[in-house]
């Protein structure tokens, strides 16, 4: 969902491709943070992402959070 976030239709600097693999080779928790704010909020979801993409992206947003609160709760930060 980052790369989908981080890559709007209209161009970014860095290629869907590269930008994918980047985040996919994080761990878990650093993928979630990819997603949230400092304090572990969800990010607002971007105008560009509309129908199905942003309600991927709502669901990765609360699951990122989740990941955040239990990497926390577990001590795994």
């Amino acid at each position: 969902m980052h790369t989908d976030i981080a890559c709007p239709p209209s161009g970014h600097s860095i290629g869907w491709p590269d930008c994918y693999a980047a985040a996919h080779m994080l761990p878990l928790p650093l993928k979630a943070d990819l997603l949230l704010e400092p304090d572990g909020e969800p990010m607002p979801i971007p105008d560009h992402l509309t129908g199905e993409a942003r309600k991927r992206s709502e669901r990765a947003s609360r699951h990122a959070a989740w990941i955040r609160q239990e990497t926390r709760r577990r001590s795994l930060h």
